[in-house]
């Protein structure tokens, strides 16, 4: 199934997709990371709601166009279940249909496979002769990544936002996510508690500039310990390259919708 929606993305203008049920649960996505997986199912939950609720009333619904300042939410009815794409405002809607209509069937079927194989009833392995209990292996967690201080802030090292079509990154806004090991050194190291912006200052261009910040809630592997996810808008405020430091601050008094909210 992944594969089909990939083929989406590669349509110019779309940023990501993912099928849900009328429940309102996420099966599969294709989203870039900084979109975390309670943020799509609370995104599914309000589109199924809605959907749900125009079939009551018009006797069916085929597709979905919701128009925002900046993107487009589309949502494409499946047989029992729903597709939504989050597309560039300026999207090719008829090549983007082209392709949907061929995915469509091909997303009925994966996801009709997919409930079969969860319904069948599962074969009753034959019990194996007992042998002595081998020793488990013991799981070691890593360690949060201590932030290194430099000058009045914190220092992080770049990752670059991965791109999901051609022209993905042309209007993206420019902004930054981190992991929650990160926010919560950033905030206890300038006491803000929550906050909702980051300055960060490149220390090769010298540029500074805040941006909004989301925080990556998934990440108890810490991958991201330490790490600046930027936007293309991002990279190119500041100049800043995949691998780059940065300094982070943070404003004294902190915000509405910082770690704490998320």
């Amino acid at each position: 199934m992944l594969a089909v929606m990939q083929q989406i993305n590669s349509v110019p203008g779309v940023m990501g997709c993912f099928v849900c049920g009328e429940d309102g649960k996420v099966s599969e996505q294709a989203f870039p990371p900084l979109y975390d997986l309670p943020m799509l199912e609370e995104a599914a939950l309000s589109i199924t709601d809605c959907a749900l609720a125009m079939e009551h009333s018009t006797g069916g619904l085929e597709f979905l166009d919701l128009r925002f300042n900046d993107v487009r939410v589309l949502v494409k009815a499946l047989a029992k279940s729903y597709l939504l794409l989050l597309c560039q405002k300026d999207i090719n809607l008829s090549l983007l249909t082209m392709s949907l209509n061929v995915a469509a069937k091909r997303l009925d079927r994966l996801v009709a496979a997919r409930e079969s194989a969860a319904a069948a009833p599962q074969a009753i392995p034959q019990a194996a002769p007992m042998a002595a209990p081998a020793a488990a292996p013991v799981y070691q967690p890593q360690a949060p990544v201590t932030l290194p201080a430099m000058g009045k802030g914190l220092g992080l090292s770049v990752l670059v936002q991965e791109k999901t079509a051609s022209t993905y990154w042309a209007s993206m806004l420019a902004s930054v996510a981190i992991n929650r090991s990160t926010a919560v050194q950033l905030s206890d190291h300038f006491k803000t508690g929550s906050f909702k912006k980051v300055k960060l200052t490149n220390m090769t261009t010298k540029v500074s500039k805040k941006f909004p910040v989301t925080i990556i809630a998934s990440d108890s592997d810490h991958l991201y310990d330490g790490k600046a996810i930027l936007t293309l808008g991002a990279i190119e405020a500041i100049g800043a390259k995949a691998g780059d430091t940065v300094v982070a601050e943070l404003d004294i008094g902190g915000g509405l919708l910082g770690w704490e909210m998320i």
